[in-house]
């Protein structure tokens, strides 16, 4: 892809696509290396996957639950939702049949639906966007500190 920008002489679209790159090579490498970390201090077993899978169903379950109320109250409607509402059935059968990482993961992207359709209510900004992302990365980093220091005392 860089090279077909390249080639149309589109630079500023293969520096950034060169920089995504990058970025997502590095957060490759942040998640490969963090099994090492555990590794060394602790271990990460199903049943403490389990519970926080189970933590962040409910929370997802809640989002969803207050981004309904909401978006009725309003008049307003949202294509997250339905899909939300799937995945945290998908999460919670996942977590029953003894997938907890798949659980965890599928409440985090309900997380983000559930977010999303409050968020785009009244349509899509660059300020919204820019909001979202910077609240976004925050969130990440908080979630990725606190469950170092979770697993690491």
């Amino acid at each position: 892809m860089q090279i077909l920008a390249l080639a149309r002489r589109d630079y500023l679209t293969a520096l950034f696509k060169i920089a995504f790159t990058l970025e997502r090579s590095k957060s490759i490498e942040w998640w490969v290396n963090l099994t090492s970390k555990f590794n060394k201090t602790s271990e990460i077993d199903n049943t403490t996957l389990a519970a926080l899978a189970e933590e962040y169903i409910d929370n997802a379950q809640q989002t969803v639950a207050y981004a309904s109320v909401l978006l009725q109250e309003m008049g307003k409607s949202s294509s997250y939702l339905p899909s939300a509402e799937d995945l945290i059935t998908s999460a919670r059968n996942a977590k029953e049949e003894g997938y907890p990482a798949a659980a965890l993961f599928e409440s985090l992207e309900v997380l983000v639906k559930g977010n999303l359709a409050l968020e785009l209510v009244d349509g899509v900004t660059k300020d919204k966007i820019e909001r979202t992302r910077e609240s976004a990365s925050r969130s990440i980093n908080e979630a990725r500190q606190q469950e170092l220091n979770r697993f690491c005392q």
